[in-house]
């Protein structure tokens, strides 16, 4: 008998040390797992930063009316609506060394003086993403972006003509608004 109890005491011994170490190896686990989330946090974090830096910038954007003289090959500036051919938006997509190369596609959407977007035609062929929403752009250009400074030209027409008052320009790439401004014909 006194054996039974010399191996019970011996296994209760043994029964602690283990317990011990399994709530070092669960303690351990559970520092781990607060160390992996934080990771993923801070991952998440510097991601978030890295797509904020990679978005595009559209610099000094100017906006003239325009209509076209010489068979279409002068490029005459003016701010009389009946007059105005095709809306110009100019600009220059700037240096960013996060965002990645390629080719990218750059969407201007006009909203006309009555609220209304202008666009060849009102399908979901000619619609856009843009800041969570979507709209009708007037017009796309197809840039190659090499991550250095590249001039934009896009030239906007209206199916149905201009008419007077103040339009106003978003430049779109990759789902989101680049660069704005406005235009006020007479």
């Amino acid at each position: 008998m006194k054996h039974f109890v010399v191996q019970i005491d011996s296994l209760n011994t043994l029964n602690k040390t283990i317990i011990a170490e399994k709530d070092k190896v669960t303690a351990d686990l559970n520092t781990e797992k607060g160390v992996t989330t934080q990771l993923t946090k801070d991952k998440d974090a510097l991601q978030s930063t890295v797509n904020l830096g990679s978005i595009l910038k559209a610099e000094n954007p100017t906006v003239k009316g325009v209509k076209f003289k010489s068979g279409g090959k002068k490029e005459v500036e003016t701010t009389k609506a009946s007059r105005v051919e095709r809306i110009k938006v100019s600009f220059v997509l700037g240096e960013n060394k996060i965002a990645k190369k390629g080719v990218k596609p750059v969407y201007v959407r006009i909203t006309t003086p009555d609220g209304k977007e202008l666009a060849k035609s009102q399908d979901e062929g000619n619609m856009v993403k843009f800041n969570g929403s979507k709209g009708y752009y007037a017009a796309k250009q197809d840039v190659n972006y090499t991550n250095e400074e590249i001039s934009v030209d896009v030239f906007c027409p209206s199916p149905t003509g201009f008419v007077p008052g103040k339009y106003l320009i978003d430049i779109i790439c990759d789902d989101v608004i680049v660069g704005q401004s406005n235009i006020v014909l007479k």
